[in-house]
């Protein structure tokens, strides 16, 4: 018989996932805040955690950063 390999049973779900997921997202018009302006101090008070796996990795420092950056402009602790 002819049965579907695993990395062709895995395909098949990824990309049923990523149609259910999209078509979620379609339906429930989730809103994006990609392109929106930060505004200064917006999240004055409010706290944000890093966890990271507790490795060296490439890009770590960079991405830490910027996230103590953009926490900064926003207000936060």
């Amino acid at each position: 018989e002819n049965y579907p390999s695993t990395l062709e049973r895995i395909q098949k779900r990824h990309m049923s996932l990523e149609a259910t997921a999209l078509k979620l997202h379609e339906e429930l018009h989730l809103p994006s805040s990609e392109g929106m302006p930060l505004v200064v101090n917006s999240w004055m008070g409010h706290k944000i955690g890093v966890f990271t796996s507790g490795g060296d990795s490439q890009g770590m420092n960079a991405a830490v950063r910027a996230v103590v950056r953009v926490g900064q402009y926003l207000g936060c602790k």
